[in-house]
């Protein structure tokens, strides 16, 4: 015989009861933290570079630049080019604007949808590898992947053209550098020109801009390699 009433009875069936559905919550808690766990794991592990490689091994095949990097280069060391814009820019769009220029022109010059123009470098996009920057080597002829050390010397190269570009102004705005030294021939002596101080002012600050860009700085890198890859995308 039970020792407990009726009413001491239902207490400890609501009690029993009310247990064993803590219990059951307790099970539904833990497996949705394992499901959760496990769903964080997934999200977290690097995605694999094969992508990387597979995308590369498809433009070797299929994607052929216009031209080689350097014809590029020759190419932003010549073009029509406004230097005394880069006054007000920042050193790292000194460099990249250039990039970008050069390939709009490039772009409207080669205006056939059937033959567009291709730089030989591009930011490669697919739907599993995002923002990949890719160079051909000209000596290899292939597509690489852009370190930072290709970045880095394409830019000094780049630099280099921004300085062409930066005489070609002066040569039209102030005129031929003067000789350090006297003329002692008897031949006769071409009159010197005055000069426009306004321009000479303003090439002195074209100079000061462009020389005291730090092309060894890794931030500048990193900042011109993100402008220059909004600049053009191959989706493949």
């Amino acid at each position: 015989m039970s020792s407990y009433t009726t009413s001491e009875t239902d207490e400890i069936t609501k009690l029993t009861n009310i247990v064993r559905q803590l219990a059951h919550k307790v099970q539904q808690l833990e497996t949705i933290i394992e499901s959760t766990s496990h769903t964080t794991k997934s999200y977290t592990q690097p995605r694999p570079r094969s992508h990387t490689i597979s995308t590369l091994a498809h433009m070797n095949d299929n994607v052929v630049p216009s031209m080689n990097m350097n014809a590029f280069i020759d190419y932003l060391a010549n073009m029509p080019c406004d230097a005394e814009n880069v006054i007000h820019k920042k050193s790292a769009e000194v460099i990249a604007d250039l990039i970008i220029d050069g390939y709009r022109n490039l772009c409207a010059q080669h205006s056939d949808k059937s033959n567009p123009f291709i730089p030989p470098i591009l930011n490669v996009s697919n739907n599993d590898e995002q923002n990949t920057l890719c160079m051909f080597d000209t000596n290899g002829s292939t597509w690489i992947v852009c370190t930072h050390e290709d970045f880095s010397q394409l830019t000094q190269r780049v630099h280099a053209c921004v300085v062409i570009q930066c005489n070609r102004w002066r040569e039209k705005h102030v005129g031929p550098p003067r000789s350090f030294y006297s003329n002692t021939s008897d031949a006769p002596k071409e009159p010197i020109l005055e000069r426009d101080p306004l321009a000479m002012a303003k090439h002195q600050k074209i100079c000061t801009k462009i020389y005291s860009i730090n092309l060894k700085s890794t931030g500048l890198i990193t900042r011109t390699k993100k402008l220059v890859t909004t600049a053009v995308v191959l989706k493949v």
